[in-house]
């Protein structure tokens, strides 16, 4: 299961966003899946990049990447600190340099989703 959360807009404030989404993820989602009869392993993963629109400080739909690779990353980091879970990261590493696997420059193309999908087998067959 991968849960996605993209709030890297300008919109909000990062501070009160970072609290909320924190608190959500540790008090509700995951916990809920704990205790799930199945007992699934649960994967958190951070997020890949956004890229810059040309002549712009913003990627696509107003993200701001600035907040995807910072404040999602460490609420992410955080939610592994506090919970113990396995936390795939090496996703950033790797599209960091090929924008031209992202169809709008936040969405990856089929080239970025095979990489992704590759990263996050190799994970969980660890």
């Amino acid at each position: 299961m991968i849960f996605h959360y993209n709030s890297g807009t300008v919109r909000g404030c990062a501070l009160i966003s970072f609290i909320l989404v924190s608190c959500f993820f540790q008090a509700i989602l995951i916990p809920k899946y704990q205790n799930l009869p199945s007992n699934p392993d649960i994967y958190l993963m951070t997020p890949s990049a956004a890229f810059l629109k040309e002549d712009s400080e913003l990627a696509v739909y107003d993200i701001n990447p600035k907040v995807v690779s910072g404040e999602i990353r460490n609420i992410i980091l955080d939610v592994e600190l506090q919970m113990g879970l396995p936390v795939i990261g090496s996703v950033q590493c790797a599209i960091i340099d090929h924008p031209d696997w992202f169809r709008d420059s936040v969405y990856p193309n089929h080239t970025g989703n095979k990489l992704f999908a590759e990263i996050i087998n190799q994970a969980i067959a660890r």
